[in-house]
């Protein structure tokens, strides 16, 4: 039996989720019943428990709810309670938020003047090119929120995905970038403090570039491997490819892939038609996180979580 934080591997040995040397495999994805319809974005992180109880892991995800548009909205576990929409009108406004990011209780807000712990989110505006941007939050129950000015270039940006446990943060986040009446979306990287963002380029399994609207990034606390969604195609068909699918990938200190670094596709084992979106991984990175419709009884869009072996 492991220890907490730990997996057991094919040979039945326990190793630390948090050493990833070798290829990252999940078992079976299970089904996390949440309130609201099309969820996705799951990013979780852990809360200390009042008294001297255990820790809680808190969920944030959007998901819509009636007749609304994408609100975010949050749940509790282990196991997960229903969840609820956050009830702040700072946070869920009119317009449609997506990609919220709790950052831990411990780390410090991208706004000097917002406590630890910060929530990170994106809105699309309304109005003549209904443009998205990225928004900071002092908290999950809002009372204060501000644009997040140094990410939101060109034609807005959205999908943050930040490395916390280094210092400075690195920030990825999908661009809209706006030339000659085109507009092109593009995932970028930079530090906190304004230096110049880079752009990423990421090769699929079966050489097709990662390219889309949301690449829906999340990065681990070193900054060292990305998660993202990708269109995918298992013929090989890049034009054609429609299927979102998981993916990750190693990066430098730059925040970019080693030249000649592929894409590695998580939960391979999926049926090629299923959709698995919006990756990312629990605090101790024993578990992965993802929205899919891989059910093919109803085809409904669902939470999973699989856990690491």
């Amino acid at each position: 039996m492991c220890k907490a934080g730990e997996f057991c591997t094919a040979s039945e040995m326990c190793v630390r989720c948090v050493d990833r040397g070798g290829a990252l495999s999940f078992g079976a994805p299970m089904a996390i019943e949440v309130e609201g319809a099309r969820p996705a974005f799951p990013r979780v992180r852990e809360e200390p428990a009042e008294g001297e109880g255990v820790a809680t892991q808190r969920l944030v995800y959007v998901a819509t709810f009636g007749s609304s548009d994408a609100q975010i909205a949050t749940a509790t576990g282990w196991p997960w309670t229903a969840g609820e929409v956050v009830a702040s009108a700072a946070v869920n406004s009119p317009q449609s938020e997506s990609g919220p990011l709790l950052l831990p209780v411990d780390a410090p807000s991208p706004r000097a003047d917002f406590p630890e712990g910060s929530l990170l989110f994106d809105r699309v505006i309304a109005g003549p090119g209904s443009l998205p941007l990225l928004f900071v939050a002092d908290r999950l129950e809002a009372s204060q929120v501000e644009t997040f000015d140094a990410l939101n270039l060109d034609g807005g940006s959205h999908s943050v995905a930040v490395a916390h446990g280094v210092w400075p943060y690195r920030y990825w986040f999908m661009n809209k970038h706006q030339e000659g009446g085109q507009v092109t979306s593009r995932l970028l990287t930079t530090l906190d403090g304004g230096v110049e963002a880079q752009e990423l380029h990421i090769v699929l399994p079966g050489d097709c570039p990662a390219q889309g609207d949301d690449l829906a990034p999340w990065v681990t606390p070193d900054g060292s491997v990305l998660f993202f969604q990708a269109p995918y195609s298992a013929r090989g068909d890049c034009a054609q490819a429609s299927v979102l699918r998981s993916f990750y990938v190693r990066l430098g200190a730059d925040g970019l892939p080693a030249p000649g670094d592929k894409a590695k596709m998580l939960l391979v084992s999926l049926e090629p038609e299923s959709a698995v979106m919006t990756p990312s991984l629990s605090p101790d990175e024993c578990t992965l996180y993802v929205a899919s419709d891989l059910d093919p009884v109803d085809r409904k869009q669902r939470l999973y979580a699989a856990s690491r072996r």
